[in-house]
């Protein structure tokens, strides 16, 4: 009879990564009204803003609008 051994299974695909669930952009290059996050982990902290016009971004929590440089780079999921 087969056994399913995990500590021995070489078969593993690699761990879930939270850099996965998200693409990198430049601020400039999103369109307005996309959601974008300042950096590409799923930290509680790192919430969402939402790209109003070409130099600012609402903080979808706090409600506040903040300026952000048309270089900078953010991250959108997927």
């Amino acid at each position: 009879m087969a056994r399913n051994n995990q500590a021995q299974d070489r078969m593993n695909p690699p761990g879930a990564t939270a850099s996965r669930d998200f693409q990198e952009y430049k601020f400039n290059d999103l369109p307005i009204g996309s959601l974008f996050w300042l950096t590409d982990t799923n930290d509680p902290q790192n919430t969402a803003y939402r790209k109003i016009n070409d130099g600012e971004g609402l903080h979808t929590k706090l409600q506040s609008v903040e300026s952000f440089v048309s270089n900078r780079t953010v991250f959108e999921r997927i």
